[in-house]
């Protein structure tokens, strides 16, 4: 289980590496021809992360369609990283309850389910419809994930076994 504490903390790092990555690719424009191998290093630095942020943005907000973490995305790089407290942060996702910083949240599951392979974004959005919750995903019943075929996924037993392995993984790190 992660807190307040820690989303806001890694939003507020995931929007201020953002900034300074498009900084940075501005200041690269300047070079002209002599800034591929900037470029090069700024793509390889930079891989993953506008997803990753995203993702992260639809496992805690209070909506998880994708066109509302970009707009949740866009408001969190307009601000500096001072400006991003806990509070302002919970505010812009859509978590407008009071909220204690040693409040708990319970991941969607988008971070988790989108490294199966076998599964494209659809799949892995009908499944988290489908049960709600990370933890609801990996505690499913140890006969066969019956939920997945309500969620339209093809190749039930090797997401299912997916599934199962992460829950093992899990198991042996802690509660979610």
């Amino acid at each position: 289980m992660v807190t307040v504490v820690d989303v806001a903390g890694l939003l507020a790092r995931y929007s201020n590496l953002i900034r300074i990555a498009s900084y940075t690719d501005r200041t690269i424009n300047f070079l002209g021809n002599n800034s591929g191998l900037l470029r090069n290093q700024l793509g390889e630095i930079m891989h993953g992360v506008a997803t990753s942020f995203l993702l992260t943005i639809r496992d805690y907000a209070k909506t998880s369609s994708e066109k509302e973490a970009r707009k949740i995305a866009r408001e969190l790089v307009k601000h500096q990283q001072d400006e991003l407290d806990t509070g302002t942060v919970m505010m812009i996702l859509g978590i407008t309850d009071p909220v204690a910083d040693e409040d708990h949240l319970h991941p969607r599951g988008f971070r988790v389910v989108s490294t199966i392979s076998m599964l494209d974004e659809a799949a892995t959005a009908r499944i988290i419809s489908e049960y709600g919750s990370l933890s609801a995903i990996v505690n499913d019943s140890d006969v066969g994930f019956d939920r997945l075929d309500n969620a339209g996924v093809g190749n039930i037993r090797a997401v299912a076994a997916s599934f199962r392995q992460m829950r093992n993984t899990l198991q042996n790190k802690g509660p979610l």
